[in-house]
């Protein structure tokens, strides 16, 4: 079975890629014969509007560049596949010109299609894709910012004569670099994009337990996104155009951890406890209070004035504590570590504070 793949992503390491390349790995595990087209490196030029196609030549576009090569391609398929990030709330500007050129394979008049929407005519009866998938990748938290394009989709899949076998979407794509989050749900959401792609080669749809694995929220609500959100683009200005350098500093910043760590709180563990404990990063010029009260544990950026222990530590050390690199004697031993007021609660913060979980 052939697929084509048009890839409308510019950023090769980025999001949409990484999770494209997981739902291809799934179709040619599934026995897809792949064809890639980078449409972000190619000469396709936006759609002039003149008829053409339809008028003095039929069938034929006046622009002479690689979209006659790409709608052979088309054509000549079983599956298409797009991957696109959302850019300006639609596709990229790579898969809206492709999109906009296969005016070339309709004709001139209007019909009724299987849905019962207005469509024109088909020029190749006969031949072109029978099914297309897609995934759309979104770096905003609310997924009705994705709703209008994957509408758009089904029209043109409609128009295309393909069924529409599952849009997968992926919203707050930032925060799939922070699974320290949601570890689970994060694992869920790169196996299920694989799983969509194998689903896409064997069955006739994408099921809807694999397009929900596949936007389930990662963080917590609005508020944690637009930090998390803001901590990364700190990194970002300091590492340049390295975005993947940036994420993986963000992942490691001990402003989002802390934050997770007190999230993800034992409430079990904590029923009994009643505790103040402040943390300082001298390095980072920075204090929070953790306050444990009937099995409930608040945060707050700010030191209090008798704190039931006192944990000052570079930011990197206590970073290591919350991602399990660091532990035990070796943590009690660390020259920069130092506590001040109860050290037994100190010994019992990771049964307070376990690794997250979903």
């Amino acid at each position: 079975m052939k697929l084509l793949a048009l890839l409308g992503y510019p950023r090769k390491h980025g999001h949409t890629a990484r999770l494209a390349e997981l739902f291809l790995k799934g179709a040619a595990s599934a026995g897809a014969e792949i064809q890639r087209e980078d449409l972000s490196t190619l000469d396709v030029r936006p759609c002039l509007g003149c008829y053409s196609c339809w008028t003095k030549n039929p069938g034929k576009c006046v622009q002479q560049d690689e979209m006659e090569r790409l709608l052979t391609l088309f054509l000549e398929t079983d599956l298409v596949f797009v991957a696109s990030p959302i850019y300006a709330f639609s596709v990229s500007s790579y898969v809206k010109h492709f999109m906009e050129r296969t005016l070339t394979i309709l004709s001139p008049g209007a019909e009724i299609g299987e849905n019962g929407i207005e469509r024109n005519r088909w020029r190749y009866p006969g031949r072109g894709p029978k099914r297309m998938a897609a995934i759309l990748v979104a770096g905003r938290k609310n997924p009705d910012i994705i709703q209008p394009t994957i509408k758009m989709l089904e029209l043109w899949a409609g128009a295309m004569r393909m069924e529409c076998s599952g849009i997968l979407s992926r919203p707050e794509s930032c925060a799939l670099r922070f699974p320290q989050a949601k570890p689970l749900r994060t694992k869920a959401i790169l196996t299920g994009c694989e799983r969509a792609g194998i689903e896409f080669v064997t069955q006739p749809c994408i099921s809807e337990t694999i397009l929900k694995e596949v936007s389930a929220p990662l963080l917590a609500g609005l508020p944690y996104f637009a930090q998390y959100s803001r901590i990364f683009w700190e990194h970002a200005l300091e590492a340049g155009d390295e975005c993947d350098a940036a994420g993986e500093a963000a992942g490691k910043d001990v402003r989002i951890l802390i934050h997770e760590m007190v999230r993800n709180a034992s409430p079990t563990t904590l029923q009994d406890v009643t505790a103040t404990i402040q943390f300082e990063f001298p390095d980072k010029g920075l204090a929070y209070t953790v306050a444990i009260r009937n099995g409930t544990c608040s945060l707050t950026e700010s030191a209090c004035p008798s704190p039931t222990l006192l944990i000052r530590c570079p930011s990197s050390l206590w970073s290591a504590v919350v991602q399990r690199t660091i532990a035990g004697a070796q943590l009690m031993a660390h020259p920069d570590l130092h506590l001040e007021g109860d050290t037994q609660l100190f010994r019992r913060l990771p049964r307070y504070f376990p690794p997250p979980s979903d």
